[in-house]
């Protein structure tokens, strides 16, 4: 279960997690490790079934029967921290399977147990917040419960290995009204045993056990039921063995996890993944070495699977993994390639599109390059492109690319490009026009695209340092501010402003060290002077208050001490307020978490330390975040940014003279969710997510695979929003939310991240009788 600070709580029979004594229930951090702050003490037994209560307590269920010394019959509450709340002692004779909170605090727990607090209970009870049995609920089974899993309307779902409840007939699955009573209408009855359960966004429920046949119709441990209970007869992906775990993803799709080896007639072992049509996704198929009887996606989009085995195809992964959305196991990365890296821009579908190296892992590649999830090149993807990428811009469907190239497959084209999906060059970009080197390329929030260096004519129009594009690739006409030097650097501030900054002294004949704003139609912002000395600013991102971090290799601004890294309030004006505990070296990349904390990549020295590090993530006010694994010493990166789930991709060039691409956790999870309440969709983020340096796309479905833009999301509190949205009635509809980052070297990449939910607006008007 992951908790809303995005740690892990795991429960289960172990003794031992990371090393460290933890006896079934621990707690997690995003990068794996254990939470040593959190213990709950359990002496023995196992936990099964997890509650997080609103006030951060634990509701837990399972066949331990002692916590600290202290008598506690197989179901307990627990602070945030572990410690055992002495009030809340309920005994139940048996073990607790599930624990289901309602709306009002109270408890519906089943399991094994037949008495709580030595009063004849079968195998259902409910507490009362407190922990006191509720006289009041008398329902019960003749059989184990297994699973259970609320409905919107505030009914629940159980399955299990009973054939009554209350005595009349409800073999191995049913359903309980919102006060506690028996569902006589939800008539459903399984030849077997229901172990998973799981609900669509619109009411279906997907059961998963140990059956041949649901109401009388041939289903093989897998069944698909509409709201009343009727199976679906549109649905039969029969497996050929027990389905012991269900799990809805935000998206619509269906994991299911077991002892099977096919779904459906297909080869799958243990675990598979269902499209939102009920299709066997053919892409996914993870190898677990055992049984899979946990799974759960998480925020970041991650998925966890849990069950008894010890390796994950060739990896070892004792009892826990945890996989990337396409089902590749997660892993951090090093591997081997030959030169820097100038861009790194992660793509919507995860993987990860880098220039720079030639070679990789030993295999020759082209530049860009596309990486899968786990790293492996696409050696598909060959733009063929002979000379220098430094810049990358990730569309939806396509790429534009900036660098010294003029020919692209054969074909003329300067220093401006876009690529397809596949690799080949977009004849229909009007790009393929600039004279003269090009240091980056920034997208705008109009979907244009200003590019940056020494060149001297865009479109065969005069241009020094600084072009302007439409999203088309046409020039920009009435933007023209001149540079007399070369351009490393931009950002769009919120308010469409622009600054820039490299290697120049005046803007339009105006002084300017290094560091310049201009307004959205190419004219200076006299009033915005920052003074740069002893250096120069190669790196600028903004920040989404309209601030700026400038990085390079400068020493003070505006005659204060700020060795290569500072941050300007939305006038120019220093912020006091940051003081990084750098003292010497230079910074090359920076990105931004959506939490405010900064990843920083170049030849870092920070104070009390003799060596520099590669990478280092600082806090808001500029300290250091020790939840990240100090640096590379004596080592130097070019490059970083970051991945949605919250990791840091990054080369290292190191004191023996080797260069590798890096991929690195932190124990910060990235968070994000995308809602509809109330009449707006909202975005929110946060924690080691990646910062969007624009406002974000919003698109809608009712399909799931073409999509209509709404339109961009406003910055609010805590992420985006979109207010207004009128959602399709009687009918499932998807989101999807699409955003930029930025990281590379002086931030000359953007990548794209997404998120997506299947969603259902019931018509309550006919629902409920015209209520």
């Amino acid at each position: 279960m992951q908790l809303a600070d995005g740690r892990v709580l795991i429960g289960g029979d172990f003794t031992v997690v990371d090393g460290v004594a933890a006896v079934g229930l621990a707690r997690l951090h995003a990068d794996g490790r254990i939470d040593t702050t959190f213990s709950a003490g359990i002496d023995s037994g196992r936990v099964h079934a997890i509650a997080v209560e609103p006030d951060g307590h634990l509701v837990i269920g399972g066949s331990f029967t002692s916590i600290a010394g202290t008598a506690r019959g197989r179901i307990a509450r627990l602070g945030a921290d572990g410690a055992l709340d002495p009030a809340f002692a309920p005994q139940a004779d048996d073990t607790v399977r599930t624990i289901h909170r309602q709306a009002d605090g109270r408890l519906l727990i089943g399991g094994h147990f037949t008495r709580i607090d030595g009063v004849p209970q079968g195998r259902l009870a409910r507490l009362t917040a407190a922990g006191m049995r509720d006289a009041t609920f008398t329902t019960a089974a003749d059989g184990f419960v297994f699973a259970a899993v609320p409905q919107a309307d505030g009914a629940l779902l159980i399955g299990g290995a009973f054939t009554t409840i209350d005595g009349q007939p409800h073999r191995a699955l049913a359903r309980l009204r919102a006060d506690g009573r028996r569902d006589a209408a939800f008539d459903a009855q399984a030849d077997g045993t229901v172990q998973a359960l799981a609900v669509t966004a619109e009411g279906l429920i997907y059961a998963g056990g140990v059956f041949t046949t649901i109401d009388g119709v041939a289903r093989r441990s897998l069944a698909r039921l509409r709201a009343d209970g009727s199976v679906d007869p549109a649905f039969r992906r029969d497996t050929d063995a027990a389905v012991l775990a269900l799990a809805m993803q935000a998206d619509g799709r269906l994991l299911l996890g077991g002892s099977f080896d096919h779904v459906d007639g297909q080869a799958r072992t243990r675990v598979a993944r269902l499209a939102v049509d009920g299709s066997v996704d053919a892409d996914f198929r993870p190898q677990p070495g055992n049984n899979v009887t946990l799974l759960a996606e998480l925020a970041d989009g991650q998925l966890l699977v849990g069950g008894p085995f010890g390796q994950f195809g060739p990896w070892t992964r004792s009892r826990l993994a945890r996989l990337y959305p396409a089902g590749v196991l997660d892993d951090d990365l090093t591997v081997a390639i030959d030169q820097g890296v100038f861009a790194i821009a992660p793509m919507p579908d995860r993987r990860l599109l880098i220039s720079g190296p030639r070679r990789y892992a030993g295999q020759q590649i082209g530049s860009p390059a596309r990486l899968g999830v786990d790293g492996t090149p696409d050696l598909a993807y060959a733009p063929n492109i002979e000379n220098a990428v430094v810049s990358v811009v990730v569309d939806a469907a396509a790429t534009r690319i900036l660098g010294s190239f003029e020919v692209i497959a054969g074909q003329d084209c300067r220093r401006l490009a876009r690529l397809r999906d596949n690799g080949t060059l977009d004849i229909n970009f009007s790009g393929c026009a600039l004279g003269g080197d090009v240091s980056i390329g920034v997208p705008l929030a109009d979907g244009g695209l200003l590019a940056g260096g020494s060149f001297t004519e865009a479109s065969g129009h005069p241009r020094r340092g600084l072009a302007r594009f439409a999203a088309n690739g046409g020039l920009i006409g009435g933007f023209a501010p001149q540079a007399d030097g070369t351009v490393l650097t931009a950002a769009e501030q919120p308010d469409g402003r622009l600054v820039v900054a490299g290697f120049f002294d005046a803007i339009d004949g105006q002084p300017r060290d290094g560091l310049a704003r201009v307004q959205a139609d190419g004219t200076l912002d006299a009033a915005y002077a920052p003074q740069v000395s002893s250096g120069a600013v190669t790196t600028v991102v903004a920040a989404p208050d309209g601030a700026l971090f400038v990085a390079g290799d400068f020493l003070r601004i505006d005659g204060q001490p700020r060795p290569t890294l500072a941050r300007l309030r939305a006038d120019g004006s220093l912020d006091s307020g940051f003081v990084p505990p750098i003292t010497e070296g230079y910074v090359t990349s920076v990105a931004l978490h959506a939490d405010g904390r900064l990843a920083v990549a170049g030849r870092l020295v920070l104070a009390g330390q003799s060596r520099a590090i590669d990478v280092v993530i600082l806090r808001a006010d500029g300290s250091v975040d020790p939840g990240f694994g100090a640096g590379t010493p004596s080592a130097e990166s070019s490059a970083v940014a970051i991945q949605a789930d919250g990791k840091l991709a990054f080369d290292v060039f190191g004191g023996d003279g080797t260069r590798r691409l890096a991929r690195a956790g932190q124990r910060t999870a990235a968070l994000q969710r995308l809602t509809v309440e109330n009449g707006a969709v909202r975005w929110t983020r946060g924690g080691a997510s990646p910062e969007l340096s624009g406002p974000p796309l919003l698109s809608i479905s009712t399909s799931g695979a073409s999509y209509s833009a709404i339109g961009p999301m406003q910055r609010v509190a805590g992420g985006w929003a979109l207010p207004g949205f009128r959602a399709p009635v009687g009918q499932p509809y998807f989101l999807r939310v699409q955003g930029r980052t930025s990281g590379g070297v002086g931030n000359g990449a953007a990548g794209l991240v997404e998120t997506t939910v299947r969603l259902f607006r019931p018509d309550r008007m006919f629902r409920h009788d015209f209520d």
